[in-house]
């Protein structure tokens, strides 16, 4: 498979918007079933080290149990150490390490000073030596007694790479792996050498230099203090590790379970936060990438450089999208995040990861081009996954099947045009005068999730079609359509009595005190929305918060509260209004027809709530649709069938010219 997200579209396609669609529903026919990945991840081989004898720092024979292992093989400081692979464990029933490290021909720093060296045995096998280095199994297998487990899974042994059948569906499972490890751990090869900077490092974690309300420095930080922190940065970004896209994977996927292993000499002094490993330091990754990313936006507001590679192996999107919207590329000097409170009217609009996700990947070295279709799909916890063999055997272009993919799995891209009766805004060589990378920064949609708290997590796990189907024309997916009409008048009265809470029970308040429901219901009864107010009430009545309408009241409660347009939504063609959706602060017109789409998929978890506007024309009987924003709102539909409808391809003027 070819790499040809460098190149523009224009280029790969001849300018040709009709060649891009027609190839990107040939690889929707090469899709393939996760089923198998999933089986496979739920049972995993272990590599044993329960019949391990404990060291002490100096390596003494200290024996907490003897073993028939330790009986057949014993050891001094330069034996050879057998562990056992287990055959395939519930992985429910067995926490376990996993861990993430460097593949490379060359022996890792440090090599040399292992005490042992290590054999793998296969169940029914004789004994081989193991690929993995020996330092890195003495360094995990020392983290892993020390935090009393007994299994460690490590991809070189645990996965037979013989096995063509087993390598290529473990590929497609390794977010599952690295998901449901106790912990795992990240090896890195430098080695801090001095106490200056083990100390700007706990600085870095400590957010001891950062106003976080900013971010940015905090009065009366010496440059010197600044300059001996990206020095540390330094050191520990020019580790190879954070060069591999497959790491990159596991560090995403593992998320907070995620440990780096980082080497001191022996003569330091380090604080209980680094653990209390000999020679280690132990430092949470997720801390790393925040404390890192909210310190080189501190740099750029003091426009202070730092290395330009920094925040592609490092950061921490939550933190960086809400600044960079469409996750451009980062380039210091340009960046500064506002922090808003949980009780602003606004909050920053976010996109989903997926082109962060992409531009990281890029960054990255890997040796086989189509893994970066797996390694992205994993990163995403995609459901639908595309036949990585055939297409290569086809022939088929990275770029086209990481738009493919990213569209089949329900992510949504705006395709509206102000004015599409004029002529075609929206010209094939502009369109596709960019990369790949550069299409999805223009086209994907950015959200405003109902929830204040792990904002970019409700938008990666949940904003997504359910069900799609790619056609010439554009996008097929189910959901319902909405008419939003006449505003809810309230008073000023009204709105103060809302106030917000800084936690929410779980059901009953919403985050609000507890006459700011009764509020809404007494006003939708006093305008005799009966069949609306009933629905609220039911649901109040029977305390269980359906799939996400427990978000959906208090994003309408907080737009009441802040004098935002609620607005009533009836269901195209029907009577009664069964929703209420929140509008810009000056929406207080009725003159302009406002539509709202929204879907659900209760098995894959998902919901759409999108401001769509309809042309009043159909394709072959579905209804054509173009995403204007997000929208929130509460709504009520429970019998009625979701339908058929499209979105046409952003790029088309007209649905006859993608007739392919």
């Amino acid at each position: 498979m070819e790499d040809d997200t460098g190149r523009t579209l224009s280029d790969i396609y001849k300018s040709s918007t009709q060649m891009l669609v027609k190839q990107i529903v040939e690889i929707q026919r090469h899709t393939t079933s996760r089923n198998g990945s999933k089986v496979w991840a739920e049972r995993l081989r272990f590599v044993d080290i329960s019949g391990v004898i404990t060291e002490d720092v100096n390596h003494s024979r200290k024996r907490r149990r003897t073993t028939r292992n330790d009986r057949d093989y014993p050891f001094d400081n330069h034996s050879v150490r057998v562990l056992r692979l287990t055959d395939r464990l519930p992985v429910s029933r067995n926490p376990y390490v996993a861990i993430s490290w460097r593949w490379n021909s060359d022996l890792p720093l440090g090599q040399g000073a292992a005490g042992h060296r290590y054999q793998i045995q296969r169940p029914k096998e004789q004994p081989h030596h193991s690929k993995v280095p020996d330092i890195y199994f003495d360094r995990a297998i020392r983290f892993a007694q020390a935090r009393g487990i007994h299994l460690l899974w490590i991809d070189k042994e645990c996965i037979y790479q013989e096995n063509e059948e087993d390598q290529a569906t473990g590929i497609q499972g390794m977010d599952l792996v690295y998901r449901d490890c106790k912990v795992s751990l990240g090896l890195l090869e430098v080695e801090l050498q001095s106490q200056q900077q083990l100390k700007s490092l706990s600085e870095l974690l400590g957010l001891k230099l950062i106003d976080e309300t900013g971010p940015r420095f905090r009065e009366g930080v010496p440059k010197g203090q600044i300059s001996r922190i990206l020095d540390i940065l330094g050191l520990i970004i020019s580790d190879e590790r954070w060069e591999r896209t497959w790491i990159f994977q596991e560090d995403h996927c593992a998320s907070s379970n995620m440990l780096l292993l980082v080497r001191h000499v022996s003569s330091l002094y380090k604080d209980k936060v680094f653990g209390d490993l000999p020679g280690e330091l132990q430092i949470r990754c997720a801390q790393f990438r925040k404390a890192t990313t909210m310190f080189c936006i501190a740099c750029d507001v003091v426009k202070q450089a730092y290395p330009h590679d920094l925040l592609s192996k490092v950061k921490q999107y939550n933190i960086w999208n809400q600044g960079h919207g469409r996750g451009r590329d980062p380039k210091p000097g340009n960046r500064q995040l506002n922090r808003v409170s949980t009780d602003s009217a606004e909050l920053p609009h976010l996109p989903a990861s997926s082109l962060s996700i992409l531009r990281d990947i890029k960054a990255r070295r890997n040796h086989v081009v189509a893994d970066r279709l797996a390694i992205f799909a994993n990163c995403r916890q995609y459901l639908t996954r595309l036949d990585v063999t055939n297409l290569t055997r086809a022939d088929y272009g990275l770029s086209a099947c990481f738009l493919c993919l990213y569209l089949l799995n329900g992510e949504i891209m705006t395709n509206f045009v102000k004015d599409r009766s004029s002529e075609p805004s929206q010209d094939p060589k502009d369109v596709l005068n960019g990369s790949i990378y550069e299409f999805l920064e223009r086209f994907s949609l950015t959200f405003d999730p109902p929830c204040y708290k792990f904002r970019q997590s409700f938008i990666d796990n949940h904003c997504r079609f359910g069900t799609v189907k790619l056609t010439s024309h554009g996008t097929e997916t189910r959901g319902r359509l909405w008419e939003i009409n006449e505003t809810i008048a309230f008073t000023n009265s009204d709105r103060h009595k809302i106030k917000i809470h800084d936690t929410e029970s779980e059901y009953s308040s919403f985050g609000f005190n507890d006459c700011a429901l009764p509020v809404l219901l007494r006003r939708l009864k006093s305008l005799k929305h009966y069949s609306l107010e009933s629905e609220f009430s039911n649901y109040l009545t029977n305390r269980q918060p359906k799939l996400f309408i427990h978000e959906m009241i208090r994003a309408v409660l907080k737009g009441l509260r802040h004098g935002k347009a609620l607005r009533l939504a009836r269901l195209v063609g029907e009577l009664h209004a069964l929703g209420i959706f929140v509008g810009d602060r000056n929406d207080v017109q009725n003159s302009e027809r406002i539509m709202a789409f929204t879907s659900f998929s209760k098995k894959k978890d998902k919901i759409v709530s999108i401001e769509v506007q309809h042309d009043g024309n159909s394709t072959y009987g579905l209804k054509r649709l173009y995403t204007r924003s997000w929208i929130n709102g509460v709504y009520f539909a429970y019998g009625r069938p979701q339908e058929k409808y499209l979105f046409p391809w952003p790029f088309a003027h007209s649905y006859e010219e993608l007739a392919c």
